[in-house]
């Protein structure tokens, strides 16, 4: 198990891929930067993975990262015990990722073909932070918010400077005010859990309750409507709850990071 402190420092995480999907796709780039609670920087890690594969055009188009520029770069099992090295050498607070499920599902599928051990650790998603800070933003990518907030970190879609953009949103709205959504780095001899953040959610499951939720998207707008979940699944990457939607009248997909508000009603349908 590797330690949380606390007291520690907060790290920004970001991981360039091959692809979209960790069940097939590789980690080409680990970016991450330590900070304190007043944004000051203590410690960079960058470091270029070689996948094992070639790059896909399309992953190419985003990131810039080519094959020849991965040549001479140490495989994952290499790259990642140094970085959960680093992690340690000053145990963090707090992790941070825009769009953590991503980054934790990536890390798992990568340690785990590595043979390394999967820690037990949560990263906070930014991405769901924002959404809940900032509802009138056109967009929640992160080069988005980074340009409607100032946050000027060079180029997007390059693990590090997409830690620094992690870093100074999370300053920018007072990121340690919470709420939390957070999702463990994923294990895949246990499945995917519930993400922290989300307890109410998974006792209406368990209890068969209907919650009144604020929904950040869909064809319905950003107006409450109840729900009486069913389970959670993840699709394309991110984490939904299927649910009963009493607005429409029939089962729907309500992604996780869109809802902004959630309080359970009691007894379900």
């Amino acid at each position: 198990m590797m330690p949380m402190d606390p007291d520690g420092p907060i790290v920004a995480v970001d991981l360039e891929t091959t692809g979209l999907f960790p069940e097939s796709d590789r980690v080409v780039e680990v970016g991450a930067l330590r900070f304190g609670v007043d944004g000051r920087e203590s410690g960079r890690f960058e470091r270029l993975v070689n996948p094992g594969r070639p790059m896909s055009p399309a992953a190419e188009r985003i990131h810039g990262i080519s094959d020849a520029m991965l040549d001479d770069a140490d495989p994952a099992p290499v790259v990642l015990a140094e970085f959960l090295a680093w992690l340690l050498e000053r145990p963090p607070r707090r992790i941070l990722a825009h769009h953590a499920r991503f980054d934790a599902g990536f890390l798992g599928r990568e340690l785990s073909r590595a043979g390394l051990a999967i820690p037990d650790l949560r990263i906070t998603d930014t991405l769901a932070m924002a959404r809940r800070r900032l509802p009138g933003a056109r967009s929640h990518r992160l080069e988005a918010i980074a340009g409607m907030l100032g946050l000027d970190a060079g180029p997007s879609h390059r693990a590090l400077a997409d830690c620094v953009r992690v870093r100074a949103l999370w300053l920018a709205v007072d990121g340690e005010s919470g709420p939390f959504l957070s999702y463990p780095v994923y294990d895949p001899t246990r499945g995917r859990p519930i993400p922290s953040g989300w307890e109410p959610l998974a006792r209406a499951i368990e209890g068969g309750w209907r919650l009144r939720i604020r929904y950040e998207g869909g064809t319905r707008g950003s107006g409450p409507r109840e729900i009486s979940p069913r389970r959670v699944i993840e699709k394309g990457g991110a984490a939904y709850v299927v649910a009963l939607c009493h607005l429409d009248g029939f089962e729907k997909a309500f992604r996780l990071d869109r809802m902004s508000a959630l309080e359970v009603l009691g007894a379900g349908d």
